[in-house]
């Protein structure tokens, strides 16, 4: 059970930091009008 819990709780992280990385990835493109 505590093994599960610490797994969730990287495993939420890392969604969260890679979906951080992509939103911002897509922006500066966007910035720079590769994306309309």
């Amino acid at each position: 059970m505590l093994d599960f819990s610490i797994f969730h709780e990287y495993f939420s992280y890392s969604i969260t930091f890679f979906g951080k990385i992509k939103a911002e990835e897509i922006n500066s493109q966007r910035k720079k009008g590769k994306y309309s």
